[in-house]
Order: C-alpha cells, then structure tokens, then sequence
C-alpha cells in the first residue's frame, strides 16, 4: 500500500507539471514534370509545461523546402531545414534558493542530400 500510495503522489507531480500537448505538421509536394518536384513544409511542437510563466517557451517550429530528381530506377533529393526554439533554464533551485532564470534561443540548419536507387 505504501508504495502505491507514493505512486500516486509521484503521478500528481508529474501531472502538475507537465500537461498533454499536441505536435502539427503540414507539407505539400508540386512535380512539375516526372523528373523534377519541389516540397515544402511546416512543423510545430508544443510546450508540455503547465507554467505559465513558460507557456511560450520550449516551443520548436521548422520550416523545410527541398526539391527532387527522379531519373526512373535512380533519385536524388535535396532538403534544407530551418528549426529554431526558446527555453527558460533555471540553473539552481534548492528550497527557497533559487537562480535567476537564462533565456536561451536554439537555431539549427541543416542541409540534405539522398542519393537512391529503387529495385
């Protein structure tokens, strides 16, 4: 009993700080003719904490383009991603001593290129 009892307050605590959320992701694809397309897209995940305080932060979105070539049994695509996010860190926090919070910003790029071949 007593450990289902710590269980649950475990489970309260986890609840209380973190909260269901919800990821969206779009994209759309225009072949122009069978040898050549292009893609685009939008990506957005959601913050999974209940403090208001951070509700816009730890939030990542991502913007992608890319384009295809399709020459029948061989491909190649090439994919450009642009992720970016902020958080809010606190560094220390132990009883009533608590740090002052450091805002972060995260930007990523990241260029691809896949070679195939289908059989």
């Amino acid at each position: 009993l007593a450990s289902s009892a710590a269980s649950d307050v475990y489970k309260r605590q986890i609840e209380d700080y973190l909260r269901a959320t919800h990821n969206f992701r779009v994209g759309a694809e225009y072949r122009f003719n069978s040898l050549f397309s292009l893609r685009a897209g939008y990506a957005f995940w959601d913050s999974p904490y209940h403090n208001e305080t951070h509700k816009n932060y730890n939030r990542i979105q991502a913007f992608t383009a890319g384009a295809g070539l399709n020459f029948g049994m061989f491909y190649c695509d090439a994919a450009f991603i642009h992720k970016f996010s902020e958080n809010e860190t606190v560094f220390y926090s132990y009883y009533d001593i608590q740090a002052e919070p450091v805002k972060n910003k995260y930007l990523s790029n990241e260029a691809r290129i896949t070679l195939g071949i289908r059989f």
